[in-house]
């Protein structure tokens, strides 16, 4: 991987370059595949953020660029092995710097994850947006992202209402008391038919189950749903 990327891309950007940043970003990661699955290894995406995440820091680059970046990434989009959507690099390489930037930059973090959240299209971006940003902004104390939490709960876009779900099993693992403050969204999208929500409500209540299987038992049974008592019929075999 080229070590000298992240100031390429970075200048890219300031310019307003999103072609060119694209262009660097990809030369950076080629080669840095796996072998198994031929797509672009994480490690190598988010080692290669962390160094525009200094950058960023120090020279902000305005939000709408960044978007305009992201959308770029949606285009034409198609699956890979596992799932995956193609140009994750870019949407994985804004996720990781991000992450860089908490306890830093929060009001930046906070313009990017509004311009991005509805941007979501995929489960990967959408579980590491959770694990990486979103829990990370909670367990720091940050106040704000309740609110958004609270905002793209209502979204019409599945991936978007996805976010608060998803945050909850990387945070029930890490502070209980915290991620069962979202267990309103997990109620919320209990009966949702699309996949995006029906699989992270799955997921949530599995991680719940394996770390509180009580509380898990409890918060089912006072449900008036055809899904929670059928959580509940396959916790007691």
């Amino acid at each position: 991987m080229k070590e000298d990327a992240a100031p390429l891309i970075h200048k890219a950007l300031l310019s307003g370059d999103i072609e060119g940043a694209k262009e660097r970003l990809f030369d950076a990661l080629k080669g840095e595949k796996t072998s198994s699955t031929g797509i672009t290894k994480t490690s190598s995406i988010l080692k290669l953020s962390r160094s525009f995440a200094t950058l960023l820091k120090d020279s902000p680059i305005d939000v709408g660029v960044l978007k305009s970046f992201w959308e770029i990434s949606l285009k034409d989009m198609e699956h890979q092995v596992f799932g995956v959507m193609t140009g994750r690099e870019i949407r994985l390489f804004l996720i990781g710097a991000f992450s860089r930037l908490i306890g830093r930059k929060n009001g930046y973090v906070h313009s990017f994850l509004e311009a991005a959240a509805p941007l979501v299209m995929d489960w990967e971006t959408c579980d590491q947006m959770a694990m990486k940003v979103i829990a990370p902004l909670i367990l720091k104390g940050d106040d704000r992202i309740w609110e958004l939490l609270e905002t793209w709960a209502k979204s019409k876009y599945p991936w978007t209402a996805r976010l608060p779900v998803a945050t909850f099993p990387p945070l029930i693992r890490k502070n209980p008391e915290l991620a069962e403050r979202l267990l309103k969204y997990v109620k919320m999208h209990m009966n949702r038919k699309e996949p995006a929500l029906k699989k992270a409500v799955e997921w949530a209540i599995n991680e719940y189950y394996k770390n509180r299987p009580q509380e898990c038992r409890r918060f089912l049974s006072k449900l008036d749903s055809p899904r929670a008592k059928r959580f509940l019929e396959k916790f007691s075999k």
